[in-house]
């Protein structure tokens, strides 16, 4: 058991010994049009509009 932290260079070693990149990794499978999640512009707009009328009364 180590009683003391690991420096960088050795941290960089191990790195580059250890983590190699598997051959065997699968790619991910891009997802369907009903998987993505897409940014709702018009939420926004309606909090922000709330937050101020919020903030003046």
């Amino acid at each position: 058991m180590r009683k003391y932290a690991k420096s960088l260079w050795e941290r960089y070693e191990n790195h580059a010994i250890y983590d190699t990149p598997s051959p065997r990794k699968k790619p991910k499978p891009i997802p369907t049009e009903s998987e993505v999640t897409t940014l709702n512009y018009s939420d926004a707009l309606r909090a922000s509009v709330a937050n101020r009328t919020r903030l003046t009364r």
